[in-house]
């Protein structure tokens, strides 16, 4: 299994035309190993945080998507960026418990 810091997974965006108009699908695949790590990682968040400690893993589909709706995840606090990740039902990208 690779490390999560040395993947990347790419996005895919294509044209659909449905009912007379044009639209865009933005895609992302993320493996299960990928989401099982991160599970792992929230799991094993208890460990006392060294000098880094990894809170979240935005995909870049919602980076993309928040970016439209007004919403930078590169100059968000991270506490926003996971509340927003919560609110929305994706909280599997969450990677501690730790409160932030």
């Amino acid at each position: 299994m690779p490390a999560i810091t040395e993947t990347i997974f790419d996005s895919d965006a294509r044209i659909v035309r449905q009912a007379g108009s044009l639209g865009i699908v933005r895609t992302q695949e993320l493996p299960a190993w990928f989401m099982d790590s991160l599970k792992d990682q929230r799991h094993a968040s208890t460990a006392r945080a060294g000098d880094t400690h990894r809170v979240c893993t935005v995909p870049a589909v919602l980076v993309d998507k928040w970016k439209r709706e007004g919403f930078d995840v590169m100059r968000e606090p991270a506490r926003a960026i996971v509340a927003r990740l919560k609110a929305e039902g994706y909280d599997a990208f969450v990677a501690t418990n730790k409160t932030i």
